[in-house]
């Protein structure tokens, strides 16, 4: 069936500090939610928290990051939360 290899994190958050970068969002919180054990969920949160809460969910394979597009626009209106 096909090469099923498994990304490097590391690779992985590189790509998205890139991504992150051209989204011009002065002030991204990053962090890992531990669901068990050590599976994790990577969190992605921008905007004010008092505003209305917009949460992003991307298909699989894909990454929060790949918002970056419309993370300022939207961040200046609502809080934004985008899991990976």
């Amino acid at each position: 069936m096909g090469n099923s290899q498994v990304p490097d994190r590391q690779n992985l958050l590189s790509v998205e500090q890139n991504l992150l970068h051209f989204s011009e969002v002065k002030d991204i919180k990053a962090y890992d939610v531990t669901i068990w054990g050590d599976c994790a969920i990577r969190t992605l949160e921008m905007g004010d928290p008092a505003k209305q809460k917009v949460v992003f969910l991307h298909q699989y394979g894909a990454s929060g990051a790949l918002y970056f597009e419309i993370m300022k626009p939207l961040s200046e209106n609502f809080h934004l939360i985008f899991f990976d």
